[in-house]
């Protein structure tokens, strides 16, 4: 199953990503743990895919501004962002998916799909 990454804001410019959680391999353009810039990952990956048969579980950050090396944002920081938790066992056909920010007003995302595919929508 494949999550594809569609930036309903008009501009790429200062939305960057970041990839944590286990298991990442394969994911053209993005580096596990390292903060991309969209508009770099549309030059390795213009379709925005990310193949989630290669992630066991893992959180995606979309925000405004590189995120802090090796780390996810800072809860009480300067930095507006937002994340989608997944997760998807190896002995399963299931991808489990959490939008929700209980604590914080982050960046609005929003999923649309299907049993087959899912579209992150920034």
């Amino acid at each position: 199953m494949k999550i594809k990454i569609v930036n309903d804001r008009g501009t790429d410019q200062d939305l960057y990503l970041l990839l944590t959680g286990d298991k990442q391999t394969g994911i053209s353009g993005i580096i596990p743990n390292t903060s991309v810039k969209l508009s770099d990952l549309l030059t390795t990956n213009p379709n925005l895919e990310l193949d989630i048969e290669s992630i066991e579980g893992a959180r995606l950050y979309v925000g405004y501004g590189a995120f802090p090396a090796n780390n996810a944002p800072i809860p009480d920081g300067e930095q507006y962002y937002g994340w989608i938790e997944f997760t998807k066992k190896s002995s399963e056909n299931k991808v489990w998916l959490n939008l929700s920010n209980v604590d914080i007003t982050g960046l609005p995302l929003t999923l649309s799909g299907t049993d087959t595919a899912i579209m992150l929508l920034l």
